[in-house]
């Protein structure tokens, strides 16, 4: 891993600030240029989307900045923010279940790799994120005219302002991608053919019959715009992929999340409209279970969904979809007395979560925990 590239990110719960600075920081850059404004002295500036990353859904005051856990040969793993950006970390779970984290891995990933998620599937582990390209380039005359020349005072211009000349700018976008780790080795996965755009990542990853399935969050062309406005599911199947669209036009969206549901993937959006749950193969979309305000997590199972989210109150609760295709929602979650912020299913480990506090984050590993408790209040899915 790099502890120079990622100084200085934002942990807090904005996702588009958060995948801005990642962006900038994968790049190397330290401003965003601006077609017809003045720019530094270097001869060429690079103009960086917002890198992919995702955001953590936490808030900033979260005992573990933990974004993703993953349950692998008997032990735990996650991906959690840090000094130098998102890193994978060994998890400790003490006999009480109280999770910390042990000392960051090395990977042997390329060093622009914009770090987005981490999975599971078929005992593999799976890093999502980015590598940023040359998407565009244009030249920019700095040139000042006379007027110009006379209208200012050359003494007290900021010297590293170009006066004179032509520059190439450099409009780097993103693409997403993935590797399989076996820690610190990784190695590419190969990803579908997928349309060059001003900024696109790679995201969830869940474990399929017939290999992985993968949330690409884009900018679906609308490249003046550096975030998720469009969502799309890529499966493994059949030696080949699938690409099916979860969500268009969806504006500064996220956090998203992505669960598999037996045979079933289902995406958990979240737009400025509200939180939807989306069925890609089925086409189908419906507004999340009555009473979710922001969803911190999804939990998989056999045909069956678990969403646990906070209410219009800000209190943690799971929503779980029963048999008769009706939500219910569970009494509060408790965490010692403390606020439960964050909920991480851990991949791997059907049932289990790490649900996170503003003082402490605890292993959950009895799903009845989550879900058992309901107030009896039903919402019905059709």
């Amino acid at each position: 891993m790099r502890d120079d590239k990622r100084k200085g990110l934002d942990l807090g719960p904005s996702r588009r600030r958060f995948l801005q600075q990642a962006g900038l920081a994968a790049a190397g850059v330290t401003a965003l240029a601006v077609p017809g404004k003045t720019q530094t002295a270097a001869e060429k500036r690079r103009i960086a989307p917002a890198g992919p990353g995702g955001d953590c859904a936490c808030d900033p005051e979260a005992a573990l900045p933990l974004r993703a856990a993953v349950l692998l040969n008997g032990g735990y793993l996650g991906l959690a923010a840090s000094d130098s950006g998102p890193r994978l970390f060994p998890l400790h779970v003490e006999g009480t279940g109280r999770v910390t984290l042990g000392s960051p891995l090395d990977l042997s990933i390329p060093e622009d790799f914009v770090i987005g998620s981490l999975g599971l599937a078929h005992g593999r582990l799976v890093l999502t994120g980015g590598l940023p390209f040359r998407w565009d380039s244009y030249e920019v005359d700095d040139e000042m005219t006379s007027d110009v020349r006379d209208a200012i005072d050359l003494e007290t211009f900021p010297a590293d302002v170009p006066r004179s000349g032509i520059r190439t700018i450099e409009v780097i976008g993103t693409r997403p991608a993935a590797y399989i780790l076996d820690p610190p080795y990784a190695e590419a996965l190969v990803m579908p053919a997928m349309p060059e755009r001003a900024f696109g990542v790679a995201g969830s990853v869940v474990e399929t019959r017939d290999g992985l399935a993968l949330l690409i969050e884009h900018c679906n062309g609308r490249n003046e715009s550096f975030y998720a406005s469009a969502v799309d599911v890529i499966e493994e199947q059949y030696g080949g992929w699938s690409v099916r669209p979860a969500g268009r036009d969806l504006g500064e969206s996220g956090p998203n999340y992505l669960a598999a549901a037996g045979a079933d993937i289902v995406v958990a959006l979240t737009t400025s409209q509200g939180v939807s749950l989306v069925w890609p193969a089925r086409s189908l979309a419906q507004p999340a279970p009555e009473g979710v305000s922001r969803v911190l997590g999804v939990l998989p199972g056999d045909g069956s969904l678990a969403v646990i989210g906070t209410d219009g109150s800000g209190v943690a609760r799971t929503w779980s979809l029963t048999g008769d295709a009706r939500w219910t929602a569970s009494e509060a979650l408790r965490l010692d007395g403390d606020e439960v912020v964050l909920a991480v299913p851990v991949a791997g480990a059907r049932g289990q979560a790490i649900l996170v506090g503003r003082r402490t984050a605890r292993l959950v590993d009895d799903s009845s925990a989550l879900t058992g408790r309901t107030q009896g209040r039903d919402n019905h899915v059709v």
